[in-house]
């Protein structure tokens, strides 16, 4: 007996080594492939380079500037004018040099800029700590489907032997044809039940796939060895979501800052760039510098003796514009309302949306275990109903009952286990937990 229950232990804490390969696997696959995560860098990268350019925009510019023209000069009175021109070449070069010293749209820019970086920061680390969601509820779903159908496949058989009892009964004329054709009905029932389970498989196989960008053979290759007994099959649910370890941690009260932070950094983002708009009627200051030289060849400009020289402050203000500051500057001030209150109402959803995963999540917990004794109970009554009619105690209709009813508290039971683990997941991002 001893030895018994140490090979039962060993070949399922194998099977769930074996479902945490593939929980691995997906993870690394997921950071490797997945078009959400690599967009996600690529953001990162993005916004950095954007950075950069919007604090060299504001930096001195010097540009260089090689120049040849031919000028045609008149004399005299139209027609003759036309006739007597005096047509010369001329050459030039020039330095220029531009330093802006306050130009309102390139100091929002920069603002946006380093808003845009960290914002693309912290949202990419915050996909990072989602992973561990993503993967364990894509995954479990697949697993549900996958015990509700070996579950119906079960039930399926053992309503066929019923179905062929009572057809030998009926031949017999020991039973109804009313007993026939329940079971029938029963059997075809669970058979249109098996179907849709197939289809929510297939569509949870393919929901992985879109989240690793791979293709549906792929993940029907990753999934080959996934235990083909019920049994097994609940034990790897329950290693897949370490239920015994959730059922010990304390969701933290606080909500994360990092969370609210970055709700709030997509409306600030709408808010700088709704000050675009009012920007350019705000004076602009900057240092003007230019060096040159003009000449009839190229020899002649190479001496920088006699060359022009420039240097000044210049200071631009818009004074009329025929109102359009003044209806700009309006817009501008309602969008920065809106972007406000959005943020506001953005915060204050996130906080109630936490909240009430938070308490699903308790709430689930009480539930799970309300539905473990739910379903012992349910299997004792079921034997001895399957007993009583044996004897000929108890009707086929009500076996039939309790039979499906008994189904339904299994899959209840996974039901529960899957969505305590996708609320733990969540809550784990949103709170963090404690052990």
């Amino acid at each position: 007996m001893y030895y018994g229950l140490v090979l039962l232990t060993f070949f399922i804490s194998l099977n769930i080594y074996s479902a945490q390969n593939i929980s691995d696997i997906v993870k690394g696959q997921y950071q490797l492939s997945s078009s959400e995560f690599l967009n996600s860098k690529l953001e990162v990268q993005r916004t950095k380079t954007n950075l950069y350019s919007s604090i060299a925009s504001h930096l001195p510019e010097l540009s260089f500037t090689l120049g040849q023209k031919r000028l045609n000069e008149q004399t005299g009175v139209p027609p003759s004018n036309y006739l007597n021109s005096n047509r010369r070449t001329e050459r030039s070069w020039e330095l220029d040099l531009v330093f802006p010293l306050f130009d309102r749209t390139k100091y929002l820019s920069i603002q946006k800029g380093l808003l845009e970086k960290k914002s693309a920061s912290s949202s990419h680390g915050y996909l990072e700590d989602q992973i561990d969601w993503k993967v364990k509820s894509s995954l479990g779903n697949i697993y549900i489907q996958q015990y509700k159908i070996l579950n119906l496949v079960k039930s399926i058989t053992h309503f066929k032997e019923i179905l062929n009892s009572q057809q030998e009964g009926f031949r017999l004329k020991a039973k109804r044809v009313i007993d026939v054709e329940e079971a029938r009905s029963n059997l075809l029932l669970l058979k249109a039940r098996k179907t849709i389970e197939e289809n929510l498989l297939v569509i949870s196989k393919e929901q992985l796939a879109v989240l690793l960008s791979k293709s549906s053979s792929y993940v029907e290759e990753l999934l080959k060895d996934l235990p083909m007994n019920k049994d097994k099959l609940l034990d790897t649910i329950q290693g897949h979501y370490e239920l015994d370890k959730i059922l010990t941690k304390k969701i933290n009260k606080k909500l994360r800052w990092e969370v609210i932070e970055e709700t709030s950094n997509s409306y600030k983002l709408e808010e700088i760039n709704s000050k675009y708009t009012q920007s350019v009627h705000w004076p602009k200051l900057q240092i003007i510098g230019s060096y040159s030289k003009e000449g009839a060849s190229w020899r002649d400009i190479k001496d920088f003796d006699n060359s022009n020289r420039t240097l000044g402050i210049y200071l631009k203000i818009p004074f009329f514009q025929s109102g359009k500051s003044f209806s700009d500057n309006k817009s501008v001030n309602l969008l920065i309302e809106q972007s406000l209150n959005k943020r506001k109402y953005g915060t204050r959803q996130i906080i109630e949306r936490s909240k009430n995963i938070k308490l699903q999540f308790e709430k689930e917990k009480l539930r799970l275990k309300i539905l473990k004794d739910h379903l012992k109970s349910r299997e004792r009554l079921l034997a001895a109903y399957r007993e009583a009619f044996k004897l000929g105690r108890e009707t086929l209709s009500e076996l039939i009952k309790q039979e499906n009813i008994f189904i339904e508290s299994q899959f209840s039971l996974v039901d529960s286990m899957n969505n305590l683990g996708s609320l733990y997941y969540q809550c784990e991002y949103l709170y963090g937990v404690t052990i």
